[in-house]
């Protein structure tokens, strides 16, 4: 029995079936297409070429063509898959509408402009999609290579790259195997009950290929066995899938391979090496054995002020020799430290003491009497560093109590480059998780010298100085005048013959931008903070390592090598690697489910770390059958999405993400166009509300002596960027805003209006966090 049968034609002219083809209305064909995207974004491996459709391959889908046909009631039956089709483009590139080349049976042709309902059922998508079948049958044919010309001409003005799709019944296996073989990806429905994906190998790996199949399979099948249920609420992840991440999920966390106090730690190294160098400064080194007496006799002057395990402490210092023995003096206690940054203002660093209500403050006479006056006070909550403490003689050891993994062991507090900063505790576990990966991915040896140039209440300054003493390396601690530009910084790293530096993202781009040699010594640089925007230049005889996290989830998520070696290419700009041993990331749709690789979702953390902050801050367990054994996943806030290799592409914030004219736009994708042009020194891209609508606001600062032209980017960001990608106000600044520890400060740069006039930062040792000057505006903008 034949699988399909007649198609009805209610609606179609009276002389459709001796017609000729183009004699159906072109004009109809076109109105129901137009306002269509220019392109399907799905996640292919390849970008197209003009050669992208030539050589083919074909995979099974593994289910019967007839499964899905349960939902469209006996209609039409290209409409079930049509409406699987459709179903799959949606869920694998977010798009909602798109067009669709359809070959029946009988071998006419339709394009279909297909919208997918959204909250609705199965069977109200096959529903939709016959009757999207019947405007298109009543319009002139189309075929793939019509298509694929009009998305190309449409993706040209768009600036993106054009790819089609087409569903193909086949009368009799093996017949109708040249339809749709223009079309970069083709569902072929046979009339025996099999279904095969054909696809250009040009543009899509085979693994690929049958992960699509995999996932068009199961949408078919719940779209079969649950016509009536909500799409929304279906989980429609393949079952090979399912049992990866299950498997992934269900990993136990690896257990420290050492103390997991970096206190403790520390002794340890002083006990081996005690005449090795700790840590240097402006020329003054101090051993591992002076540090570790120095933080004995800090602990017993902490302990008598009633700090110990479980009491918080603050540290209130410049970065310096005193800021670490005294947040290592805390530790040892077994005591929480509160970091604080001097380059904070005193407003918040009040509002910080409040929350935090520690029992003690480690700071200095100049420092302290930027203390609250309910602080100043109390002269007992006030401990002293001393400059020249560690060159006492040694006292007594402080017997530290025991730690485990949930111990906390800090409490600090978010950049602050979102929203308002949040109060963050980070157990010891996570620190030991540190200490225990970076040596390891970093090539850490005692040989090393690490530098040490972020604020002291930066939480990634950990990653510079923590697991760089637990290795025994020395730790090269930046003074003021170098941290005031790329070139003092350069020389600074050169003088000191550091060999792995941590960086903020943009200020490892300006060093890396530099028109002169790499520093001497420098063989990995570390960008952090930010996702990166302008890819390192090749030839670099340093490695260049990306790190993606978060304070909430103890900094470190994901690790990237930009570049495998001085000859390698540089990696895609927004990739940030693999998850490190022991850390989980899942990315999550709206309902908490797992998302495929390829697509789009909300980053979610599970690891060291992660699960108490998680727990405390409602974090969400996935939705999917048989995942009950995983602890809650901490939410970070960023979108990203998996690439082919495994590893991560963050696109931002979910702040970051926009609907621009009906188009999804993510600002950080136009920020990193807009830094790769020649004239762009930096720049920030934010969605703002013009006379009613959305659109984008670039804040640009030259680079050099170039005059600004908007015109000019305009027509370079035509090439590279879709129409709604392209901003509509254009600021031009001296520096863009950024807070102490580098980021850009989006709430300042949002607060930017056209009456602003502040004239530049003055020149300091170290700058504050920086306020630009407006100097022009292009067009006036309208703030809404």
């Amino acid at each position: 029995m034949a699988l399909f049968t007649p198609l009805p034609a209610p609606d179609l002219p009276r002389d459709f079936g001796t017609a000729p083809q183009a004699a159906r209305s072109a004009p109809a064909r076109d109105a129901h297409l137009t306002d269509l995207p220019g392109y399907i974004d799905l996640p292919w491996d390849r970008p197209w070429t003009t050669a992208s459709g030539r050589d083919r391959d074909v995979v099974r889908v593994p289910v019967d063509a007839a499964v899905p046909a349960r939902a469209a009631h006996g209609d039409d039956p290209r409409a079930a898959w049509l409406s699987v089709l459709a179903l799959f483009v949606r869920r694998f590139s977010g798009q909602p509408r798109f067009p669709v080349v359809v070959t029946a049976a009988d071998g006419r042709t339709s394009c279909a402009a297909v919208t997918v309902p959204v909250g609705g059922s199965f069977r109200e998508a096959a529903t939709e999609a016959a009757r999207r079948l019947r405007t298109a049958d009543s319009a002139a044919p189309a075929t793939p290579a019509w298509l694929s010309g009009r998305l190309r001409a449409g993706a040209a003005a768009d600036g993106a790259h054009p790819f089609s799709v087409a569903l193909v019944l086949e009368p009799m296996a093996g017949e109708g195997a040249t339809a749709g073989a223009d079309a970069d990806l083709t569902l072929r429905i046979r009339a025996d009950g099999g279904v095969r994906l054909d696809y250009a190998t040009a543009l899509v790996d085979r693994s690929t290929a049958e992960r699509f199949a995999d996932h068009l399979a199961a949408i078919a099948e719940a779209a079969g066995s649950r016509p009536d249920h909500a799409v929304e609420d279906s989980d429609l992840l393949p079952e090979r899938e399912r049992m990866q991440l299950l498997a992934r999920l269900t990993q136990p966390a690896p257990d420290p391979a050492g103390p997991v106090s970096v206190s403790a730690r520390v002794a340890a190294v002083a006990a081996r090496t005690p005449q090795a160098p700790a840590l240097s400064q402006n020329g003054r080194v101090l051993t591992y054995r002076r540090l570790n007496e120095a933080v004995d006799r800090l602990a017993h002057r902490l302990a008598r002020q009633g700090v110990g395990p479980g009491v918080r402490a603050a540290v209130f210092l410049e970065r310096s020799p005193a800021y670490v023995v005294a947040e290592l003096a805390v530790l040892r206690t077994g005591g929480v430290c509160v970091c604080l940054d001097p380059a904070d203002s005193d407003a918040w660093i009040h509002t910080m003491l409040a929350e935090a209500g520690p029992a003690a403050v480690v700071t200095h006479g100049g420092l302290a009497l930027r203390l609250p006056r309910a602080v100043r006070d109390r002269p007992r909550l006030i401990v002293t560093a001393e400059a020249d403490d560690t060159a006492a003689e040694p006292g007594p050891a402080f017997p530290e109590p025991p730690a485990d993994a949930a111990t906390p062991s800090h409490f600090s507090y978010t950049s602050g480059s979102t929203g308002f900063p949040r109060g963050v505790e980070t157990r010891h576990g996570a620190i030991a998780h540190l200490m225990d990966w970076a040596p390891k991915a970093f090539a850490l040896t005692p040989d090393s010298t690490v530098s040490w140039a972020s604020s002291p209440g930066f939480a990634i300054s950990r990653i510079e100085w923590m697991p760089a003493l637990a290795a025994g390396a020395r730790l090269e601690i930046a003074d003021r005048r170098a941290t005031t530009g790329p070139e003092r910084l350069h020389d600074w790293l050169s003088d000191r013959n550091v060999s792995h530096a941590l960086l903020t993202t943009s200020t490892a781009e300006r060093l890396w931008s530099l028109e002169r040699s790499a520093p001497a010594g420098l063989r990995l640089l570390l960008s952090v903070g930010e996702p990166l925007r302008q890819p390192p230049p090749p030839g670099l005889p340093y490695q260049v390592a990306l790190s993606y996290g978060s304070t909430e989830a103890a900094v470190v998520t994901c690790s990237h090598d930009a570049r495998r070696g001085p000859s390698a290419e540089p990696a895609g700009p927004f990739a940030v690697g693999r998850p490190i041993d022991g850390v989980q990331v899942l990315l999550l749709d709206e309902a908490d489910r797992p998302v495929p690789p390829g697509v789009v979702g909300r980053v979610h953390v599970s690891g060291p770390g992660a699960e108490g902050v998680a727990r405390r801050a409602g974090g969400v367990l996935p939705v999917l059958e048989g995942l009950t054994a995983t602890a809650p996943m901490l939410p970070t806030g960023d979108l990203a999405r998996a690439l082919p290799d495994g590893s991560l592409e963050v696109l931002g914030r979910q702040e970051d993400h926009a609907w621009v004219g009906g188009r999804s736009v993510h600002t950080k994708a136009v920020e990193r166009a807009l830094c790769g042009l020649a004239g762009v020194r930096d720049a920030a891209v934010l969605a703002r509300e013009s006379g009613g609508r959305t659109v984008l606001a670039a804040y640009v600062v030259p680079a050099g002596n170039r005059p600004f032209s908007p015109h000019r980017l305009l027509a370079e960001l035509v090439a590279v960027l879709p129409t709604p990608a392209r901003p509509q106000i254009w600021v031009p600044l001296d520096v863009l805003p950024r807070l102490a520890g580098g980021k850009l400060d989006r709430q300042k740069l949002a607060a930017l209006g056209p009456a602003l006039r502040t004239p530049p930062a003055p020149a300091a040792e170290e700058p504050a966090p920086q306020t630009p000057r407006v100097s022009s505006w292009f067009p006036a903008p309208d703030w809404g």
